[in-house]
């Protein structure tokens, strides 16, 4: 897989889950890590292979703000690690979505934003089906839930991989691999 195939991945916040979850994207053949953002001035400039331990995320870098990470490289998706609630989360996901870059989160209240904060969810709805990004959420025991995500994109892939040397087109791809009831991706790649 060349890095022009590969999906090109960012990480929002640097706390114990964003640093798993960066070492955890490093080891799949098909990501591209191209950076992260964090407010601690303590990590803004660092090297993300000094501050993870991780070989293979040697020369990318932490940034203070999403437009910084945008001068640089422009990730397919941006983990996001970083609040709890859907109000606060709001404020950092929208500017991803809106420049069409997908957001995964372990923010809590995105399970169901439309409980708490209907103006906003229709809001991100809105955005979200202008730009083309997606949004998606978990509740996170332990990183469990983003070793799933990550299960799925290498499911979409390996689908789109086969299907493409049988000459089968990029949208009847996506649905197949879509077709896994979740209760069964979540119970394979429990740890």
């Amino acid at each position: 897989m060349t890095r022009n195939s590969k999906i090109k991945l960012a990480q929002f916040g640097l706390g114990p889950i964003g640093l798993e979850t960066l070492k955890l994207a490093a080891t799949k053949p098909w990501a591209h890590v191209v950076g992260a953002i964090d407010i601690d001035p303590a990590k803004i400039g660092k090297d993300l292979g000094e501050i993870t331990q991780t070989k293979n995320l040697r020369g990318r870098k932490v940034y203070r703000s999403l437009e910084e990470l945008l001068a640089h490289a422009k990730p397919d998706i941006i983990f996001h690690t970083a609040v709890s609630k859907f109000k606060e989360a709001f404020g950092q996901i929208e500017p991803m979505a809106r420049r069409g870059i997908s957001v995964v989160s372990s923010c809590e209240e995105l399970l169901f934003p439309q409980l708490r904060e209907p103006k906003l969810a229709a809001r991100l709805d809105r955005i979200c089906k202008a730009s083309g990004a997606r949004v998606i959420a978990g509740i996170m025991a332990r990183i469990s839930w983003i070793t799933g995500a990550l299960a799925e994109y290498e499911l979409r892939i390996s689908a789109a991989e086969r299907a493409s040397r049988r000459g089968a087109s990029a949208r009847s791809r996506s649905r197949s691999s879509c077709r896994r009831p979740r209760e069964q991706t979540a119970r394979r790649f429990r740890s």
